[in-house]
C-alpha cells in the first residue's frame, strides 16, 4: 500500500512535470512563430523602404538634368539675340556710313574709290565682328560646359554617397538577417532538445 501511494504520488509529479515541458514548448513554438513573422515584416519594409530610396535618388537626377537643360537652352537663345542685335547695329552703322561717303563725293572717279574702300572696310569690319562674337559665343559656351560639368560632378559625387549608403544598409540588413537565423537555429536546437528530454 505505501508502495502504491509513492508510485501515485510520483506519476502525479512526472505528470504535472510533462504538462510543464509541453506549456513551456507551446510557448517557444509561438514565440517562433511571432519572431518569424517580425523577420519577414522587417525584410518587406526593408525591401520598400530600398525601392523608395531609389526612386527618389532617380527623380531628383531627372529634375536636375531637366534643370540644367532649360538653363542651357535659355543660355543660348539669349546668346543668339545678342548676336542678332550686334550684327543689326553694325549694319547700320556701317550703311549709314556708306550714305555719308557716297555723298560727300565730289565726282565718280572719287565716289568709286571711296565705294571700293567702304567695301574694304565693311569687308574688314564684318570680319572683326564675327571673329569678335565667335570668341564671345565660344567663351560663353565653355564657361557654361564648365558650370555644367562641376555641377554634373557635385551631383555624381552626391550619388556615389547615396549608393554608398545603400550599401551600408544592406550590408547591415545582412548581418541581422544572419544573426536571426543563427538565434532561430538556437532556438530550435533548444526545442529539439527540450523534446528529446
Amino acid at each position: 500500500e505505501t508502495s502504491s501511494k509513492g508510485i501515485g504520488r510520483l506519476d502525479a509529479v512526472l505528470r504535472a512535470e510533462i504538462r510543464t515541458r509541453k506549456s513551456s514548448v507551446a510557448q517557444v513554438n509561438e514565440d517562433v512563430v511571432a519572431l518569424e513573422r517580425r523577420v519577414d515584416h522587417d525584410n518587406r519594409q526593408n525591401q520598400a523602404d530600398f525601392n523608395t530610396k531609389l526612386i527618389e535618388v532617380g527623380a531628383k537626377l531627372s529634375a536636375r538634368m531637366d534643370s540644367l537643360q532649360i538653363v542651357f537652352e535659355s543660355t543660348m537663345r539669349s546668346f543668339d539675340g545678342e548676336i542678332q542685335r550686334q550684327m543689326s547695329v553694325q549694319k547700320d552703322c556701317l550703311k549709314r556710313e556708306i550714305e555719308d561717303r557716297q555723298r560727300d563725293s565730289d565726282s565718280a572717279g572719287s565716289a568709286m574709290d571711296e565705294c571700293r574702300n567702304t567695301i574694304s572696310d565693311v569687308r574688314r569690319d564684318i570680319g572683326s565682328v564675327q571673329t569678335g562674337m565667335e570668341s564671345l559665343v565660344e567663351g560663353r559656351f565653355n564657361q557654361l560646359l564648365g558650370t555644367i560639368s562641376d555641377q554634373t560632378e557635385r551631383q555624381s559625387q552626391r550619388d556615389c554617397e547615396i549608393r554608398r549608403e545603400l550599401t551600408e544598409g544592406s550590408i547591415r540588413f545582412d548581418n541581422e538577417r544572419r544573426d536571426r537565423q543563427e538565434m532561430f537555429r538556437v532556438v530550435n536546437g533548444s526545442i529539439e532538445e527540450v523534446k528529446t528530454n
